[in-house]
């Protein structure tokens, strides 16, 4: 058997997606302003997206440069900044950790030393 599969364009499909995503606002905004015909633009954007959403779960999802067949110099550089950046935020949010489970030390000292301090009875 030979497995279903769908050739597309991505940018014509995201052109389909957004024309999609345009009519039902349309239809919103005739909805809430009490126009004639809001319900039927609504439910003829919502059956296109529908319609476009199922078609898309046959395409096997390929990232770009696997469709060219190589990666670009331009692509390779731009995949090891981001694995950079990945890296410096992994980084960033361990120190984040461990300075606000300092600052929560710190708040506990302070929290305990007022309950220290005697409160006048006057």
């Amino acid at each position: 058997m030979s497995r279903l599969s769908i050739h597309v364009n991505y940018t014509n499909t995201r052109r389909l997606i957004l024309w999609g995503v345009s009519i039902v606002i349309i239809g919103l905004v005739f909805k809430l302003l009490s126009w004639k015909a809001g319900e039927i633009i609504i439910i003829s954007g919502l059956i296109l997206e529908a319609f476009l959403f199922f078609l898309l779960g046959f395409v096997k999802d390929v990232p770009h440069h696997e469709q060219s067949g190589t990666m670009d110099s331009v692509t390779f550089h731009h995949y090891l900044q981001m694995e950079q950046e990945a890296t410096n935020c992994k980084h960033q949010l361990a120190t984040l950790s461990e300075n606000l489970w300092k600052i929560n030390q710190v708040l506990n000292g302070i929290n305990k030393a007022v309950e220290k301090i005697p409160k006048n009875k006057s």
